[in-house]
């Protein structure tokens, strides 16, 4: 009874494990939030590091300070731009979808001011529904090891059940 009840609540926390695992692989989702001062005559860039083809990028840019406005475009790994939004002007949203694997590049350009300038960059990175997700070989093999375990489980406990005649 008691190698019964440990062999339970140690496939229970296996299956857990397994559950936040797989609930991780499903669609891999980031975000961020940054604040960043952009000096006078000055430009900033803030990386979006390792995005793959396909990925939807949405944010807000917030702009503060010295006429609370600031010229802000992305580029994307090769250095073209994917969207410029011009002078944004308190804040603006934005949204891009990826066209090549790569860091793509938020910038701000300050360098026609004499103000510095705050800015909160907030965004948040996830998978097209039509894109093939890069995690599906993971997530298989991860189903079966979770398969294999069960299994094993079950045949062991067949393995030492009392047979009754």
């Amino acid at each position: 009874m008691i190698r019964t009840l440990k062999e339970t609540l140690l496939l229970l926390k296996v299956m857990k494990i397994m559950l936040i695992l797989t609930g991780t692989l499903i669609s891999p989702v980031s975000g961020e939030s940054i604040n960043i001062t952009v000096n006078a005559g000055a430009q900033e860039t803030v990386p979006i590091n390792d995005l793959k083809v396909g990925y939807i990028i949405t944010g807000s840019v917030t702009v503060s300070g010295g006429g609370n406005e600031i010229k802000f475009w992305v580029i994307d790994p090769d250095g073209n731009q994917v969207i410029n939004l011009g002078i944004i002007i308190r804040g603006k949203s934005f949204e891009f979808t990826t066209q090549k694997n790569g860091a793509y590049y938020l910038r701000f350009d300050n360098r026609e001011s004499t103000a510095l300038k705050n800015v909160i960059i907030s965004y948040d990175v996830q998978m097209n529904s039509n894109t093939p997700n890069p995690y599906l070989l993971e997530k298989i093999i991860l189903i079966l090891v979770l398969i294999t375990f069960l299994i094993l489980i079950y045949w062991r406990r067949r393995k030492h059940a009392p047979r009754w005649r």
